[in-house]
């Protein structure tokens, strides 16, 4: 907009006309487009540095008939100082709806705010209300948008009327404004800096190694990548390990985690390293620093996990996976040392898991970070629960949830109830029976059909009526409730099962204490896309699993012991282990100089030369597992380990072992097994099973009287022979010493001696 100081705007009012200067009618006109301006002003908690936006819905949703709630849960951390949040929703609704009804919004069951839908507003709207600090303590919380929809005075005809809609906006938002507890980015609010925060983290690093990283070193980088990916496990895609060169080539915004000896980074780092590390030869280093970024135009933070050795790298890298050690941290630079961690690693130890909780016993709600939850709606609303299953868990007969609840004495008891699904399957509904005012209990077994590792999703929905002609006038009311309670426990009763289906990945390598263990095998100098390719399938096996451990092996070509389970990710036919596993076991894909082939796959000539495989087998018979990727190229070894964790590529309930990955990405599943050797203890106690399962038949029970009249036939037989010889032992006996009386004398002198001369000697 030009304004001339000269010139004049004339402004006419009915009959009169003022005259203006130029620069007179620009001020109006910048204060007016000012005062625009300012209605899109974010409030003040939008104008805060520290402000979690988060939207409580990826897509519109409908609510109806008559009474309805969505819920969303939003996690407040513990490294936050709440100052206060803003919970905003966008809606429309429908025409038909008369002044009674009404949009309410809540949190853990306490309203907050409600509003009339009013007619003449184009059937759209909008409320918020403002949650003070207090109430939002560390956890989770129940955000909830509840509505009451009527079109018609007569509460009874209307109550199902499917004019009575209202959709809930995607643009709705959650809005918490906080200060860190922790202000200044330092190594005591890690991993702050690098995933981002508690209530929506993302992968927001890359990690750096030096350009001719030790094996050492890299183990150090890929236990960094699993401690990140331990608090975003959904984002195992953006896991990036690059090598200095390659990262100083790439173009890119995010933060930096550096891995790597001091000596082993160029000059410009070991600069800023080196002074740190004197007379530390026995300890890690770490040091984060804020840097500007020329090239990027923005400020970039590093973190540097170094040491003067390759053992004190490690011994910095594991230090980060302790929030017992980082949190004593206050500053930007500290030294740990390999006794450090070993007794952070104690003390973890004893500080149960969820999943350790469930395994042994149970885990409750209150465990697992939920609160206590109120429904109270006439009709139908509903609340629901996450258990993470470790990936070998198989669940047996006893597991299930143990529902803890109460509900008030104004419900109808003979028509309300609560029904549980799991997994999206209805299993139980419970009468609302007996008196009021104590807990009650209800035990629900999860679905035999449950997958190996599948994740739990316990929806627990309340039917209330509240009269016998299920039609009440009242709109909803609080005194008409079921609550769950926090005392709630998944029961988490399993054996361990393995399985190679690619699905199920990392079960394999799963132990008895959920960690994941295994050997990374790559080619002699991997580059930076196939050290991203293993990061991603690290990241991919922190899903649901308590910690990880990976030993890394450039170009390997024997294996130190037959029980390594190992990860084999080769590139264009150079792992000449892999070479050597074709024969010994029985590899069903494996690469050629003219890329992938196979004796039992067609596999057309542009998968041969770009394409990838993956598979997993049972590899030996001393229980050696192994995951095979091979590729003609670093891009397709990447595009294999991406289409790992893509649902969409490999379905959680597919079972193959085996697929195929064409050149344009596409992922081919194979019905290719492996048969998992069988331990000499378990064959035994397989047989003992076999036979007591046999027994309980009636055809075992039939064998079983049949066997037991035999013996018991034989044992009566036994004790009659036995007793018959006996009897004959004694009788010959007596006779035998009647004969020998009847030619004896009276002085027991042989009768046969008698009239015969004395023995000549």
């Amino acid at each position: 907009m030009t304004c001339m100081k000269k010139e004049e705007k004339q402004v006419v009012t009915g009959s009169q006309v003022f005259s203006f200067p130029g620069w007179v009618t620009c001020l109006l006109i910048t204060c007016l487009f000012s005062l625009s301006v300012l209605s899109f002003i974010p409030t003040q908690a939008d104008a805060m540095a520290n402000v979690s936006n988060t939207f409580i819905t990826k897509e519109d949703q409908s609510l109806n008939p008559t009474h309805s709630q969505y819920d969303y849960y939003l996690k407040i951390s513990d490294q936050w100082e709440i100052k206060q949040a803003e919970f905003q929703v966008y809606f429309r609704y429908s025409p038909t709806l008369i002044s009674e009804s009404n949009v309410s919004l809540f949190m853990d069951g306490k309203p907050y705010g409600t509003t009339r839908l009013i007619k003449g507003r184009n059937g759209q709207g909008s409320l918020k209300v403002v949650i003070p600090a207090k109430d939002l303590t560390p956890g989770f919380h129940q955000f909830s948008v509840g509505t009451y929809l009527q079109s018609s005075p007569y509460f009874c005809a209307d109550r199902l009327n499917p004019a009575n809609w209202l959709v809930l906006d995607k643009k709705s938002y959650i809005h918490v404004a906080y200060e860190p507890l922790y202000p200044k980015s330092t190594i005591q609010s890690f991993p702050q800096s690098f995933i981002g925060d508690d209530a929506s983290p993302s992968w927001n690093t890359e990690i750096v190694v030096p350009n001719k990283a030790t094996d050492a070193e890299l183990e150090a980088a890929y236990q960094v990548v699993a401690t990140l990916a331990s608090y975003v496990p959904q984002e195992s895609q953006a896991a990036r390990v690059l090598r200095y060169n390659d990262w100083k080539k790439a173009p890119s915004k995010r933060n930096v985690i550096a891995v790597g000896q001091a000596s082993s980074f160029p000059t410009e780092w070991q600069k800023k390293l080196t002074p740190l590390l004197k007379n530390k030869t026995q300890e890690g280093l770490l040091h984060q620093m804020t840097l500007y970024d020329g090239d990027q135009s923005s400020t970039r933070t590093y973190l540097f996990v170094s040491g003067e050795k390759e053992q004190q790298v490690q011994v910095a890298a594991k230090a980060l996976r302790y929030p017992l050690l980082t949190k004593q941290i206050n500053g930007y630079t500290a030294t740990v040392s390999d006794n450090m961690v070993r007794k952070a690693e104690n003390l973890a130890q004893t500080q149960l898991a969820p999943w350790q909780k469930a395994s042994s016993d149970s885990v409750t709600l209150r465990d697992l970070g939920y609160h206590q939850v109120t429904l109270s709606n006439v009709f139908s609303e509903s609340t629901s629960y996450q258990f993470a299953t470790p990936p070998d868990w198989q669940y047996v007969k006893g597991a299930g949830f143990r529902l803890v609840y109460q509900h008030s004495e104004q419900v109808n008891k003979k028509t309300s109830s609560i029904t549980v699904r799991i997994n999206g399957v209805p299993v139980n509904t419970i009468a609302l029976e007996g008196t009021t005012g104590k807990p009650k209990e209800a035990f629900i077994p999860f679905p035999s059909t449950l997958r190996t590792g599948e994740p739990i999703n316990v929806v627990v929905q309340a039917n209330l009526n509240i009269r016998d002609t299920g039609c009440d006038e009242v709109t909803n009311r609080l005194e008409h409730f079921v609550s769950i309670l926090p005392e709630s426990q998944f029961v988490g009763k399993h054996e361990q099962m393995k399985t190679a289906a690619l699905s199920h990945f990392p079960n394999l390598f799963v132990d008895q204490d959920n960690q994941v263990k295994a050997t990374a095998l790559l080619s002699k100098e991997p580059n930076s896309v196939e050290l991203t390719a293993l990061a991603q399938l690290t990241a991919g096996a922190m899903k649901n699993v308590h910690d990880l451990q990976v030993t890394l092996k450039q170009g390997p070509e024997t294996l130190e012991t037959n029980s390594e389970h190992v990860w084999i990710l080769d590139v264009n036919k150079q792992n000449k282990l892999l070479n050597q596993w074709k024969q010994d076991q029985g590899l069903q894909i494996h690469t050629t100089p003219n890329g992938l082939s196979s004796d039992v796959v067609p596999v057309l000539e542009s998968s041969q030369v770009n394409g990838a495989s993956i598979q997993q087998i049972f590899a030996h018979k001393e229980g050696q597992v192994a995951l095979v990727i091979s590729a003609n190229t670093p891009e397709m070894l990447l595009a294999a380990t991406t289409a790992m964790s893509d649902q969409t590529k490999v379905p959680a309930e597919s079972k193959e072992e085996a697929a195929i990955v064409t050149s344009n990405g596409k992922v081919i599943l194979l019905p290719l097994t492996s048969e998992a050797p069988i331990p000499v203890r378990t064959k035994l106690v397989n047989k003992v099973k076999g036979w007591y399962e046999y027994v309980n038949t009636a055809e075992g029970q039939a064998m079983m009287a049949v066997v037991v009249f035999v013996i018991t036939v034989l044992i009566v037989l036994f004790f009659l022979i036995r007793s018959w010889k006996r009897k004959r032992r004694l009788e010959n006996s007596n006779q035998k010493d009647k004969t020998d009386s009847d030619f004896r004398g009276k002085n027991g002198q042989s009768l046969t001696r008698i009239g015969r001369g004395p023995k000549k000697k």
